[in-house]
């Protein structure tokens, strides 16, 4: 939990930028896996432009991995012939 003396914005992004500096500083672990919604490709682009007309967009899985250097790198994710049976009720 974070107390700040007031709500300005300088306040704010100083805040932020300390945070994102000890997040940068202390990796967690080698491997990020979540579920993203990508937002830099033509179909992104498209759903911002419309907005509310178009459902919302299935987000997908991303994994990171932490190289020698420190910097995260997409992997590729495949599911080659993957059928997966129907859950038993």
């Amino acid at each position: 939990m974070w107390i700040l003396r007031d709500h300005q914005a300088e306040t704010i992004h100083d805040a932020v930028h300390r945070a994102q500096e000890y997040i940068f500083a202390r990796p967690a672990g080698k491997v990020a896996i979540r579920l993203d919604t990508p937002r830099h490709d033509l179909q992104a682009r498209i759903r911002w432009w419309l907005g509310p007309l178009v459902p919302p967009r299935d987000p997908e899985l991303v994994v990171l991995v932490r190289g020698d250097d420190g910097v995260y790198k997409k992997q590729e994710v495949t599911h080659p012939n993957r059928r997966e049976p129907p859950p038993e009720e």
